[in-house]
C-alpha cells in the first residue's frame, strides 16, 4: 500500500496519534489539539494528493511542475496559520504541530510495514518533501499575516497619532512636548500664547527661555518629578515671557509622554491673565466693600457718640422717674444701633478670616455675667422674667473673653427678640463630660422643624417669626464658636413652643487659679484730674465733656490738632481723649508730636474714634496711644479709664 493511500485510509488513526503526540509537547498558550481537527484533514489530504501525483521519480519534470502547481498546500496552510494566530499561537508552536504530524505518520506507517525497502524509503522521503512543502506555505502565510498585522498596527498608530494631533491642534490650552530640554512639538494655542506666527517657530526652543532666572529651578523640579515618577505634576503658576518679551501669567501642569519611543515631558499651559485680573478686581471690590463698611460704621458712630454721652449725662443729672424711663428707652435703642454696627463689621471680618482670638483661661461665669450686664435693658424689657443658673464648679475654658461675651450676648439678644411680653428667658451653665455647656432657653415663638438647620445661616430670616433684624447674630455665634473649637445647637418643639440654644466648648484639663469676675466698680476719680478732649465733631466733644464733668474732672476741649498742641503746655492734662479722623492734622500725628515732647510719655492718650478695624487699632498703637476706644464710649468704659489714672 502506498503511503498516500495509507494516509487517506488511516486518517482517523493518524489524527488520534497526532493528538496524543502533541499532548507530550511543552504546553503552549492555547495548544488545543481538538481544534486542530477543523482543518487537519485538509493538510493531510493536500499531502496525500501531492504524493499521489508523484509516485515515482521517473517523471521528474512532472514532479517539479506538480510541486509548483499544487495549490492545495497554500489554502490549508493559510487557514491553519490564521486560526492559530487568532488563538494566540506563536511561530514555534505552529511548527511544533507539524513536527508532531510528521512523527505520527511515520510511526504508524513503519509499524504497518513488515520490512523496509527502497520503495518504503522513497515513500517516506516523498512524505517529508510534501510536509516540508506544506510547512513552507505555513512560513509564507505566517510572514504575510504578521506583516499585514504589523502594517495594520503601524497604520492604526499613524491614524491614532493624527487623531491626537488633531485634538491637540483644537485644544484651547497650549500644549508643548519637551525632549532633552527642547520643544519638539507645539500646538497652535502654544504659538498664540507665546506670540509666534506658527507652531514650528517654537520647536527647538528651550522651556526655560520663557522664564526668569528665579523661576527656572521651579520648572526644572516640576519636569524632573515627571521623569522620575512617570506621573503628572501639580499645577504651578509662572510668569512667562512671550517672544516679544511681554509677560503673560500661566498655569502649567506637566506629564509623561512617549515621543517616538523616547520618554518626553508634555507641558500644558493655560493663560490665566484674565483670571488674575478678575481675582484682582474681586479683591478690589472686597476691599472697597470693607472700606465702605468701615466708613459707614465710622459715620454712624460719630452721631452716636454725642447721643450716648448725652444719655449718660442726663442719667447722672436727673432724679425724675419719667426722665429715667425715657432714658432707659433711649439707652435700649442706642444698644440696638451699636450692636447693628458691630455685627456689620464682624460679618466682613469673619468672611475674610481676619478675626484673631486673644485666648486666655477663663470661667464661663465671667462671660455670662458680662453678657447679662451688657444686655440688661433688652432682657428685662416688657416685663420678661430672666433666670440664671450657673454651675457650682468653675467651668474653665480657653477663650477670648470679648468674643465669648459676644456669643452669649447674641444668644440672649436673640432670646429677648423672639420672646413676647411677660415671657421667660433662662440661661444656665453646666458640665457634660469634658465639655462646658451654656444653655439659653426661652418660651417665645419657637422654630418650625424645617427651619432648625437654617437659623445659623448668614442673613437668614425665618418667615414665621416676622420680628425683624438682619439675620446676622446667630451666624456670628456659630462662626465664633467654631473658632473656639466648639459647637452650637438649636432645638425647638415647633412654633409657639419656645427654643433652646446650647453652646459646647472644650474644658481645660486643669483649673485656673482664682479667676475673678469682671464685677469691679471703679471709684469715682478725684477733682484734680484733668482730661483734654480733642474732636472735630463739636457736639461729640461737648457732650463727652459734660459727661466727664459729672465724673468730677476738669475738662478742656478743642476741635483740631494744631490748637491741641498749642494748649498742651497750658492745660497739662492727665488724660487725652483724642479723635483720629480730623482734618489737616489727624489724631495719630498729634499723638506722635505729643510723645516727642519732654513730658510726652507721662500723659495717657486714648483714641476715641469711629474707626474700629484691627488695622486702625494697630495704627494707633504704633502712633503711641495707650488705648483705643470705639465710639460711642460707654460710661462704664470712662469710669474704668479714670480709675486707671
Amino acid at each position: 500500500m502506498q503511503l498516500h493511500e495509507f494516509i487517506t485510509k488511516s486518517m482517523e488513526a493518524i489524527l488520534v496519534e497526532w493528538e496524543q503526540f502533541t499532548k507530550t509537547l511543552p504546553p503552549g498558550r492555547h495548544m488545543s489539539v481538538i481544534e486542530l481537527r477543523d482543518h487537519a484533514e485538509e493538510i493531510l489530504e493536500a499531502i496525500a494528493q501531492d504524493m499521489s501525483e508523484h509516485q515515482s521519480d521517473e517523471d521528474q519534470e512532472s514532479k517539479s511542475k506538480g510541486s509548483e502547481k499544487n495549490a492545495a498546500f497554500e489554502p490549508s496552510a493559510q487557514k491553519h496559520v490564521s486560526t492559530r494566530l487568532v488563538e494566540g499561537f506563536d511561530f514555534d508552536q505552529i511548527v511544533a504541530e507539524y513536527r508532531a504530524l510528521r512523527a505520527s505518520v511515520i510511526r504508524l506507517w513503519t509499524d504497518q510495514m513488515q520490512s523496509a525497502s527502497m520503495e518504503t524509503l522513497y515513500q517516506l522521503t516523498r512524505f517529508n518533501e510534501a510536509l516540508d512543502q506544506s510547512l513552507t506555505y505555513v512560513i509564507k502565510a505566517y510572514s504575510e499575516q504578521t506583516e499585514e498585522s504589523r502594517q495594520a498596527f503601524v497604520k492604526e498608530l499613524r491614524e491614532s497619532d493624527e487623531r491626537h494631533r488633531s485634538l491637540a491642534d483644537l485644544s484651547p490650552d497650549a500644549l508643548f512636548v519637551s525632549l532633552e530640554g527642547r520643544y519638539v512639538y507645539a500646538n497652535p494655542a502654544a504659538a498664540h500664547l507665546l506670540g509666534a506666527e506658527e507652531p514650528r517657530d517654537i520647536v527647538g526652543l528651550s522651556p526655560f527661555e520663557q522664564l526668569d532666572q528665579d523661576d527656572r529651578p521651579l520648572l526644572q523640579v516640576q519636569m524632573q518629578k515627571v521623569q522620575q515618577d512617570s506621573s503628572a505634576s501639580d499645577r504651578v503658576q509662572y510668569c512667562w515671557k512671550r517672544l516679544d518679551d511681554t509677560p503673560v501669567a500661566v498655569e502649567v501642569s506637566a506629564g509623561p509622554v512617549n515621543w517616538g519611543g523616547q520618554a518626553a515631558v508634555q507641558l500644558i499651559a493655560r493663560d490665566i491673565g484674565q483670571r488674575k485680573r478678575d481675582e484682582k478686581a474681586l479683591q478690589d471690590v472686597a476691599k472697597h466693600k470693607d472700606e465702605f463698611l468701615a466708613t459707614l460704621a465710622h459715620e454712624l458712630r460719630n452721631p452716636l457718640a454725642p447721643i450716648q454721652s448725652g444719655i449718660d449725662a442726663l442719667r447722672l443729672a436727673s432724679d425724675g422717674q419719667s426722665t429715667a424711663r425715657t432714658l432707659d428707652i433711649m439707652q435700649r435703642q442706642m444698644g440696638h444701633i451699636i450692636r447693628l454696627v458691630d455685627d456689620l463689621l464682624n460679618v466682613s471680618r469673619l468672611n475674610q478670616g481676619k478675626v484673631n482670638l486673644c485666648l486666655k483661661e477663663m470661667d464661663l461665669a465671667t462671660a455670662v455675667h458680662n453678657a447679662l450686664e451688657a444686655n440688661h435693658s433688652i432682657l428685662y424689657a416688657e416685663n420678661r422674667q430672666v433666670s440664671v443658673s450657673l454651675s457650682t464648679e468653675p467651668l474653665i475654658v480657653m477663650a477670648d473673653p470679648v468674643r465669648l461675651t459676644q456669643i452669649i450676648g447674641n444668644l440672649l439678644s436673640n432670646a429677648s427678640k423672639f420672646t413676647l411680653a411677660d415671657g421667660r428667658i433662662q440661661i444656665s451653665t453646666f458640665r457634660t463630660g469634658q465639655q462646658a455647656r451654656i444653655c439659653v432657653r426661652d418660651n417665645g415663638v419657637g422654630i418650625a422643624p424645617d427651619n432648625i438647620n437654617k437659623v445659623f445661616q448668614m442673613f437668614m430670616q425665618i418667615d414665621e417669626a416676622r420680628i425683624g433684624g438682619m439675620g446676622i447674630g446667630l451666624a456670628l455665634v456659630r462662626n465664633l464658636v467654631n473658632l473656639h473649637g466648639g459647637t452650637v445647637e438649636a432645638h425647638s418643639k415647633g412654633l409657639g413652643e419656645g427654643s433652646e440654644f446650647i453652646v459646647s466648648l472644650p474644658l481645660l484639663q486643669g483649673q485656673a487659679e482664682n479667676i475673678p469676675l469682671d464685677s469691679e466698680s471703679p471709684s469715682k476719680p478725684t477733682d484734680h484730674k484733668r482730661v483734654f478732649i480733642v474732636d472735630d465733631n463739636k457736639d461729640a466733644a461737648a457732650t463727652l465733656a459734660e459727661l466727664m464733668t459729672f465724673l468730677g474732672v476738669q475738662v478742656r476741649t478743642t476741635s483740631d490738632g494744631k490748637s491741641a498742641l498749642e494748649l498742651m503746655d497750658q492745660f497739662q492734662p492727665d488724660l487725652i481723649l483724642l479723635d483720629i479722623g480730623m482734618p489737616e492734622m489727624d489724631g495719630c500725628e498729634v499723638a506722635r508730636r505729643i510723645r516727642a515732647r519732654e513730658y510726652g510719655w507721662t500723659i495717657r492718650i486714648v483714641a476715641v474714634t469711629g474707626w474700629g478695624r484691627e488695622a486702625d487699632r494697630q495704627r494707633t498703637l504704633e502712633a503711641g496711644f495707650n488705648d483705643h476706644l470705639v465710639k460711642p464710649v460707654s460710661l462704664k468704659d470712662l469710669e474704668k479709664m479714670m480709675a486707671a489714672l
